[in-house]
């Protein structure tokens, strides 16, 4: 049985699609529900009468959180009591019904700010207390809770890539910058090097569908493709909107670059993002009706 936390979430409403889609059977939970029917219960993730909804047969995806680095810095204590303690009320849980499986939806955040050309693997070490995002620290603590080696489950950790998609609310980078491009004659930015490896949440769900089918654990980077200049993001959104804007670049000798590796997804559960950055464009055009 798949149980999912924070099923209305963006990445959740995405899931929940394209499991009905697909004809697979789940149930979902989420504090923001208004009334509860056989699929979608209210509930919070720090309840303790989760482990009512648990038995040895669950595969748990765990997308629950403030997810963004702005919510988290405006509520600490309830970034920290969501993202630490309610995920550690899920592993306790967990534990406790000899769950099947434990799907951990964490970040690329974990890695910090890099400037260096190499990519950022599995295998790097994560220093907490060099992480300058309270978001990032959250999810850094819930993956070593995860890790313990003690755990009776099964379980997966995907480090997500920056997430954009058709969405006007809690947006990234990309579609904030889509959407000035449209509206606005000037934008500025720090430096038009930087760059992620944004990914579609077309590839986020269907990671997470091939993560569901895995018999292996560990960690692994949900990310693009390829880097994605704050440059080329401009460029390619202007040119799918067909208009012209004044760029105002503050500080270019100072890119913040993060290239996480999405090699061993890949190579292990046979993954490939299939959304290209123009199809994701034209995608949040249509949906926005520009």
């Amino acid at each position: 049985m798949i149980l999912i936390t924070g099923i209305n979430s963006f990445i959740g409403k995405n899931l929940e699609e394209k499991l009905n889609k697909s004809k697979i059977k789940f149930k979902g939970i989420d504090k923001n529900i208004k009334r509860n029917t056989k699929n979608k219960i209210n509930i919070d993730i720090r309840d303790k009468k989760i482990g009512k909804l648990f038995n040895k047969n669950t595969i748990l995806i765990h997308l629950a959180a403030l997810s963004t680095n702005n919510q988290c810095k405006d509520s600490p204590d309830l970034a920290f009591d969501i993202n630490v303690n309610g995920t550690l009320n899920l592993i306790n849980l967990a534990n406790k019904k000899k769950i099947k499986k434990f799907i951990f939806a964490s970040t690329e955040w974990v890695y910090g700010n890099y400037t260096k050309k190499n990519n950022q693997d599995e295998s790097l070490f994560i220093d907490i207390e060099k992480l300058d995002s309270l978001y990032a620290i959250t999810k850094a603590i819930s993956e070593k809770n995860l890790n313990n080696k003690n755990h009776s489950f099964k379980k997966i950790i995907l480090r997500f890539g920056i997430i954009y998609g058709n969405r006007k609310n809690n947006l990234s980078a990309l579609e904030s910058l889509f959407i000035k491009c449209k509206k606005e004659d000037s934008i500025s930015v720090g430096s038009l090097k930087t760059s992620r490896r944004f990914i579609h949440v077309e590839d986020v769900v269907s990671g997470i569908i091939k993560s569901i089918y895995s018999n292996k654990d560990g960690i692994f980077n949900l990310a693009g493709e390829n880097d994605i200049t704050l440059k080329r993001i401009i460029e390619s959104s202007t040119k799918i909107l067909n208009t012209k804007v004044k760029i105002n670049e503050i500080d270019s000798k100072n890119p913040s670059i993060r290239k996480p590796s999405n090699k061993k997804i890949k190579r292990v559960m046979n993954w490939r993002p299939a959304v290209s950055l123009v199809e994701g464009l034209n995608s949040l055009k249509t949906f926005l009706k520009y």
